[in-house]
């Protein structure tokens, strides 16, 4: 009776020590829908309000507080998207960004989660919303 005591509890431990994938965790950059024509006019809209020509050089996959971004990067400027699965559970830009070069090193100046508004920078932070599926 001992052994398959013991052979029960290790079988447990097998199931409950394997890892659970998160959807979230599924996301690259190459699978995002609507990437580079939500890019390409994120560096026409940002260039005209900001007066400097925006051109991103690098991406990465951020999630924050449950929430998945994109942030891209110009010179000194930095800008985060904000992302939400699609009907048939992709990710994609859905429309609002925040852009800064004040608040880059933190998390200030992302989109908040209702789509609506960037959180706060001590300095200039510039929202755009780039015609998506904001909400």
């Amino acid at each position: 009776m001992g052994k398959y005591l013991i052979c029960f509890c290790i079988v447990l431990l097998c199931f409950a020590c394997t890892d659970s994938t998160d959807d979230n965790d599924q996301v690259t950059i190459d699978n995002i829908a609507n990437l580079e024509s939500s890019i390409q006019l994120l560096e026409i809209s940002l260039s005209a309000v900001e007066e400097v020509p925006m051109k991103y050089q690098e991406h990465q996959l951020l999630k924050i507080e449950g929430e998945m971004y994109l942030r891209s990067r110009s010179g000194d400027y930095i800008t985060t998207s904000l992302l939400k699965k699609d009907t048939n559970q992709n990710f994609k830009l859905v429309g609002i960004s925040c852009t800064t070069s004040d608040c880059s090193s933190t998390d200030g100046c992302i989109p908040n989660s209702d789509g609506k508004s960037c959180t706060k920078c001590k300095y200039k932070c510039t929202k755009t919303v780039t015609g998506g599926d904001e909400q």
